[in-house]
């Protein structure tokens, strides 16, 4: 075989242009720097200027069309805050209840600040934090040479503290110095957040601490391993979880500005949030973080359309104003640029094997892209048309339609999760949007009267379809009287409304232990499944394919899942057209959980 076929045969096997959507900034992507060069620019300016001046109330608007390009300046962004800079990064996906909007803050920054700062490594940007706070306290705390080395070796790589054979009682007789110096320094941190946060060090501890630290309520044993109080002794109702949380991120943001780093704040794909609530809401969290930060700065991505038509007029005009103030608009791509896109694309697959623009003609690429100024989207997608052009010479081309592509994004989707799946924390809103998905589109315009109510106070979402109902409770509670009590709403539901199905769906990363432990929680869950509730326990597989569809209707929401159509070019796939795909999904790829909910109402 010639050098030429094997590298068809490789283009074959992994078409770089294959997908012109880029859905994680996390993920590794080939970028050309001349890209959106101003908007890049004048972001990285504006959190320069927040490391410098950290009281003031910096935030930034971000604006670009579908296919600008907007996931990949995020994403430098995020490369960025890995090579040495001293500022971390949040990537802030739209939430689903509007009530809980500073826990889910809290609990999306800390899943960004648990991620691994290197590939095959470890090591987060949380150790990070707390080996600064060791490092100061051996500075103002040891002296002769007996930790002169370690210091040194510290000041090269803070997080090696970890890796070091260092006694116990030299690390509790550091963070019981730690106690009392940071208490001088800085009176407004707890003594409490301390104790939880230097227990990040110990591996048997780890889990109970994240979860506290994301500001959930973790069980009494849990509270007794890491020395906290129970939260559940307060009334959650009462505003006290949002306000716990609104603490922590304040710690979380002393601390930050003690040792001068910035913590970038991105919210991305808010074209999904439907309500006014939810735009009061994220309105909300962005006055908070510009007006009370010291460490933080927001950047807020939006669709330039559906700014200007619905998110300006829509949120409070002190938030429009300080958004407009540092605004960035993304812009397209010269014929140069286009050429480096398809290069670096080959590049990423054929390697060292690639020559020029192969299999293109250079002068072919120039007289395309040499026309107009276009979108990184379009380049591709048309990248990909000429690819195809080439690997099916002589073979009847099938176009890719909306079906095809939509199970292309979720199969992609389905597996970046099922491969990250510490990145997607469990999250009771988005299996909630899964199921809602599930039951309107899979039942599709021949059940068009399907009725919804919900009890936030027993956490059930109820629909109704003629005169069969179905309530659905997503539990994802760590604390054992909470998981009780959700289990006793769910059984009176049962025992109150006859003939009713009940699912109770649980993500299995916050299963409740069995029996010896949990006894009367357990009996509860007997006693649902004696009523006839449906249990739903969620492994890795399967949750990731209930974040998949909620992912994916995000990306379809804002115009981000693109089809070639032979009639009207390259274009946004429907709304429509994607919930054709999800029943059609269900009825001919998907047999589990899915269908046991859609049918418990036909």
């Amino acid at each position: 075989m010639s050098t030429s076929d094997k590298r068809l045969d490789i283009l074959k096997k992994r078409n770089p242009f294959i997908s012109s959507s880029t859905g994680d900034p996390w993920d590794n992507y080939p970028h050309v720097d001349s890209i959106n060069k101003r908007p890049y620019q004048g972001l990285c300016s504006l959190i320069e200027q927040k490391k410098t001046c950290n009281s003031g109330g910096y935030a930034g608007l971000l604006l670009g069309e579908v296919g600008s390009g907007k996931t990949h300046l995020i994403s430098r962004i995020q490369k960025k805050s890995l090579n040495g800079t001293s500022f971390s990064f949040a990537y802030i996906e739209p939430f689903e209840d509007a009530d809980m909007i500073y826990r889910y803050l809290l609990r999306e920054i800390i899943v960004n600040l648990v991620r691994p700062q290197k590939q095959n490594s470890s090591k987060t940007y949380l150790h990070k934090l707390v080996a600064r706070i060791y490092i100061e306290m051996f500075q103002t705390k040891t002296t002769g040479d007996k930790y002169k080395e370690l210091l040194s070796n510290l000041k090269k790589d803070p997080t090696s503290i970890f890796d070091q054979d260092i006694p116990q009682d030299v690390f509790e007789m550091i963070e019981k110095h730690a106690y009392e110096y940071i208490a001088g320094e800085c009176p407004d941190i707890s003594s409490e957040f301390l104790k939880v946060l230097f227990q990040f060090r110990i591996p048997e501890k780890k889990p109970a601490v994240l979860n506290w630290l994301k500001g959930d309520i973790i069980d009494v044993e849990d509270a007794e391993k890491i020395g906290v109080r129970d939260r559940m002794l307060h009334d959650p109702e009462k505003g006290y979880l949002e306000q716990e949380a609104r603490y922590i991120l304040k710690y979380i943001d002393i601390l930050l500005a003690r040792y001068q780093e910035s913590l970038v704040v991105c919210f991305d794909r808010l074209e999904n949030l439907d309500s006014q609530k939810q735009i009061d809401a994220l309105g909300k969290i962005i006055e908070y973080i510009v007006d009370t930060s010291k460490s933080m700065i927001p950047i807020v991505c939006f669709r330039g359309q559906q700014w200007e038509e619905k998110f300006k007029l829509k949120l409070n005009q002190h938030i429009t104003t300080r958004l407009e103030n540092n605004k960035f608009e993304l812009e397209g791509c010269d014929c140069d640029q286009a050429l480096k896109i398809i290069k670096l694309r080959l590049e990423s697959v054929l390697g060292e094997d690639c020559d020029g623009f192969f299999p293109f003609e250079e002068k072919v690429l120039r007289k395309l892209f040499g026309r107009t100024i276009e979108s990184p989207r379009e380049i591709i997608t048309q990248a990909n048309h000429l690819l195809r052009n080439v690997l099916e010479l002589g073979i009847k081309k099938k176009n890719i339609t909306p079906p095809d592509k939509l199970l292309r994004e979720f199969t992609i989707l389905l597996k970046h999760i099922e491969k990250n799946i510490d990145s997607y924390n469990p999250d009771r809103g988005r299996l909630l949007r899964a199921v809602d998905i599930v039951i309107n589109a899979g039942l599709g315009v021949d059940y068009p009267d399907i009725k919804k109510e919900i009890n936030e106070k027993d956490q059930l979402v109820i629909y109704t379809l003629g005169n069969k109902t179905t309530a659905i409770l997503v539990n994802l509670e760590l604390h054992h009287n909470s998981v009780g009590n959700l289990l006793r709403s769910g059984i009176n539901f049962l025992k109150n409304s006859k003939d009713s199905k009940l699912f109770y769906i649980r993500d299995l990363r916050n299963q409740f232990p069995s029996p010896p432990k949990w006894v009367a929680t357990n009996k509860k869950l007997d006693d649902l499944k004696s009523c006839g509730g449906e249990v739903l326990f969620l492994d890795n597989k399967e949750v990731s394919k209930w974040y998949a569809l909620a992912l994916l209707s995000y990306a379809v929401k804002e115009g981000d899942t693109i089809v070639a159509d032979p009639i009207n070019g390259i274009r946004s796939i429907t709304h429509i057209e994607f919930n054709n795909f999800v029943k059609s999904y269900l009825e001919n790829y998907d047999k589990s959980f899915f269908n046991d909910i859609k049918e418990s109402l036909i």
